[in-house]
């Protein structure tokens, strides 16, 4: 999200394009600007979790997927289809199947939504939907027990921006 410049007057400083800032609308939208501290709280609130991993590709979500225990989640950040599925939830089954499944969000209803895709014909697809104007932590929450979502994935870069160091003088 955050580029460094390549403008040598810049001093190496850290920029965000429009291209950038129109996805963190989308992720973390809208922006009012008379209650721009909503906006912000919204993205702390997310990157807090230690199941949401940003802004990672699907790659990224595998390999940090592949060594986690059965059941593991990760949430991240769509570039693709931010507009409308501004999230993935990326997961490893109760069955150790990796797979990914969109969020969607619609503003008209202010909810987030998931569809659960089976290939057998004998299960109907399944929506899973939010409660008008949850956040996306309480749409986690809800359907935590309906996919068997029991462990937050390691390796959020987010993490370390939250727990508190402590220094110690000398030698122990």
């Amino acid at each position: 999200m955050l580029f460094r410049s390549t403008d040598p007057t810049s001093r190496n400083r850290l920029v965000m394009t429009t291209e950038s800032f129109g996805h963190l609308l989308y992720w973390f939208g809208p922006l009012d600007l008379k209650q721009p501290d909503e906006f912000l709280d919204r993205i702390a609130n997310t990157v807090r979790k230690d199941w949401f991993h940003g802004d990672i590709d699907s790659a990224t979500a595998n390999s940090r997927l592949a060594t986690a225990a059965k059941s593991s989640f990760l949430v991240r950040c769509s570039r693709k289809t931010a507009a409308t599925e501004p999230f993935t939830l990326s997961r490893k089954t109760k069955e150790g199947i990796i797979c990914h499944q969109r969020i969607a969000y619609s503003p008209s209803s202010a909810t987030f939504s998931i569809v659960i895709k089976y290939k057998s014909k004998e299960k109907k697809d399944k929506l899973l939907q939010g409660k008008p104007h949850g956040s996306l932590d309480d749409f986690i929450r809800l359907i935590k027990p309906k996919l068997h979502l029991d462990k937050a994935c390691k390796g959020s870069d987010f993490q370390s921006l939250f727990v508190s160091t402590q220094v110690l003088e000398g030698y122990m």
